[in-house]
């Protein structure tokens, strides 16, 4: 189970005002303490609520969504003698508003960089020299017909298609912007290789992301 679905299944063990507590992890209707595992137990605190989502002790992931370093600070935090329902409602669903963001992100760069993959997959269609070339070797738009090979910049500008699109995978790439990907490809020495390399380590990145979340 992903980050994103533990905060929202915790939200959902907490949704209503009887259903959170203060002072310990699970407690019965009746307001009895007992372990998170007992089928009783349907009251939590935040912690406990994290646990029972996750299936799990500790949930550092979930801790860190909600902006807590450890859990020692999601027990503080949850026990505040001022904190209230309402509080810690509006606590999961910033984390998960801004997860089910990054997701999509991270879902919306990954697609970009495979169809910058697909555009430059073999050796011929992919070029040191800045721009977008035809059969021939001839310079032609980048948005042109003909065009048969293209350089990463070029690549990655056809798949994003948006100045914002072009910009996540730059730095998804490890750069620290889209202007700085033509330099790096028309680089001496550079090899189409490299360039697939680069593409696939950013790849396995996102997809790492994409679990994470």
């Amino acid at each position: 189970m992903d980050t994103l679905e533990v905060l929202v299944k915790a939200r959902g063990l907490l949704a209503k005002p009887e259903s959170w507590i203060q002072g310990g992890l699970s407690e019965t209707a009746a307001g009895d303490p007992v372990p998170i595992e007992d089928e009783r137990a349907v009251c939590f605190c935040l912690d406990g609520a994290l646990m029972v989502a996750s299936g799990t002790v500790m949930v550092p992931d979930a801790y860190l969504a909600l902006g807590f370093p450890n859990v020692a600070d999601v027990w503080d935090w949850n026990d505040d003698d001022e904190r209230t329902h309402a509080e810690v409602l509006a606590r999961l669903d910033e984390a998960i508003a801004k997860l089910r963001t990054d997701k999509e992100e991270v879902m919306e760069t990954l697609e970009i960089i495979r169809k910058t993959r697909a555009l430059i997959a073999t050796p011929e269609t992919w070029t040191t020299q800045a721009g977008a070339r035809d059969h021939d070797g001839a310079p032609v738009s980048w948005d042109a017909p003909e065009v048969a090979c293209r350089c990463l910049y070029i690549a990655v500008a056809t798949a994003a298609r948006s100045c914002i699109g072009e910009e996540r995978v730059a730095e998804a790439l490890g750069f620290l912007r889209s202007a700085d990907i033509a330099p790096w490809n028309d680089a001496p020495g550079r090899t189409h290789a490299e360039v697939l390399a680069r593409i696939d380590e950013a790849t396995a990145r996102l997809q790492a992301r994409k679990v994470a979340h």
